[in-house]
């Protein structure tokens, strides 16, 4: 551990660090130097094993930051650990928050959504997602027409204040599922996704596509097009497309199976590269979903649509079935005896 008042003095020996700190002690541990390189690639190289050397600092949790070190006093690390404490202290009350939704029934769920009973330090643009989430993903199938109703009252409101409205648009992805109208699906995708995409509310829309699933020939052609995809252009300057928005929709075409086509399967082969064991685990499934025909495959008994309950930060979290990879089916011939 460093006092503050050593942390200072090295980071006073050079231009610009990188200072570590214990977030369970609230001490920094580690000042790393940034030497100033002229070339792009060595700079941001510099900085990456600066990050890297986090994992070496100290053996409990840590956080960094980069500093201009003619900018930094003793009142600068000061707070930078006050701030920490604060955001821990925040983040410990948001946990207890994700955790005793997990324990309310659904019609609590759902009056808390409604009623927008999502108090500080939680957020309603994050709570409301998160509680629409859990509602399809987890209750889904405990869901009554009573329950649908209500969900349907929230999804075509006209008064909900806007850190709803992309909980409000997932929910009428997911509606499209629950109540299986295909029509309705077509409906989102021509106001939200036809021409461009909405990438906002690409996630949930990818997820009622493969749910569904649809057969609709311009949504499957856009999945495609979105798994083909490396840039985008936001006005007119080309950026990389994450790979998680091109992984929602193959998991989607997946999820379709043989009415995807096999020009998606071409596209998955070509576009979707083994970056990682999980990748290539992934892309192989979806691929084999696709070109074998469907009575090969069974739904999976133990997850619905490929979405189980599992803990993520020290919270109950959504997760995509581990052995099934999150498609939500599997092969009978797999499935034998198991």
């Amino acid at each position: 551990m460093l006092t503050n008042e050593e942390a200072l003095r090295l980071i006073k020996e050079c231009e610009e660090c990188f200072v570590v700190w214990a977030t369970d002690q609230n001490a920094f541990v580690a000042v790393h130097p940034i030497p100033k390189e002229e070339d792009p690639l060595k700079a941001v190289t510099t900085k990456v094993e600066a990050m890297a050397a986090m994992k070496t600092d100290y053996e409990g949790p840590t956080k960094g930051r980069f500093l201009n070190s003619k900018d930094v006093t003793l009142q600068t690390l000061l707070q930078i650990l006050l701030d920490d404490k604060a955001e821990t202290a925040r983040v410990a009350k948001r946990i207890a928050i994700f955790n005793s939704w997990a324990n309310c029934g659904i019609d609590e769920l759902i009056d808390i959504l409604i009623e927008r009973r999502i108090h500080t330090p939680m957020d309603v643009f994050h709570g409301s997602s998160y509680i629409v989430n859990w509602l399809y993903k987890i209750h889904g199938p405990q869901l009554t027409e009573r329950h649908l109703a209500r969900l349907e009252q929230f999804a075509q409101a006209n008064t909900l204040v806007s850190e709803q409205e992309r909980a409000q648009k997932e929910l009428q992805c997911f509606l499209t599922v629950l109540q299986n109208d295909p029509d309705r699906l077509k409906a989102f995708w021509e106001r939200h996704h036809n021409p461009n995409v909405d990438w906002p509310t690409w996630d949930a829309f990818t997820d009622a596509a493969g749910d569904l699933p649809t057969l609709d020939q311009d949504i499957i052609a856009q999945l495609i097009k979105v798994v083909e995809t490396s840039y985008i252009k936001v006005d007119e300057t080309p950026f990389p497309l994450m790979f998680g928005p091109r992984r929602k929709a193959m998991v989607a075409l997946g999820k379709i199976g043989p009415p995807a086509g096999l020009r998606a399967v071409e596209v998955i082969e070509k576009s979707i590269y083994d970056s990682s064991d999980d990748v290539t685990a992934i892309r192989n499934r979806v691929v084999a979903r696709i070109q074998q025909p469907a009575s090969d495959w069974i739904q999976c008994p133990h997850c619905y649509h490929g979405y189980v309950e599992g803990i993520g930060d020290n919270y109950p979290q959504v997760h995509a079935c581990a052995k099934w990879l999150g498609l939500g089916y599997l092969p009978k011939a797999e499935s034998l005896g198991w």
